[in-house]
């Protein structure tokens, strides 16, 4: 018995057809063409989340690591402020996520 040999593509039209059109998909690419994610969803928009995010996160760390003035606001207030920073600050977030969607049609009344 002899083993199988591995065959590869030797159709010198179908090699050249195939290379056409992966010369076709770095065109459109270059040129702006291709839409991963929509023409509504842009590069700016997702940097925009990113940064968002890694706000929110250095927020959260550094409320989280200041120290209690114990002559100005009491913990309860002081927790309330952040708590308040930290939900604007996500509301902000959520908003530049939902922008990142299409309008999508949710069959409810405005």
């Amino acid at each position: 018995m002899t083993a199988k040999e591995h065959s590869f593509l030797t159709d010198v039209a179908e090699i050249r057809q195939m290379e056409q059109r992966l010369l076709q998909l770095i065109d459109d690419f270059h040129c702006g063409n291709l839409q991963a994610f929509g023409t509504e969803c842009s590069f700016e928009k997702m940097d925009r989340v990113r940064s968002l995010q890694e706000k929110l996160a250095r927020q959260h760390f550094e409320l989280d690591s200041k120290p209690v003035a114990t002559n100005t606001l009491s913990a309860e207030e002081r927790q309330s402020d952040q708590m308040d920073q930290l939900l604007a600050n996500l509301q902000q977030l959520s908003s530049a996520i939902q922008s990142l969607h299409p309008k999508q049609h949710t069959g409810k009344p405005q």
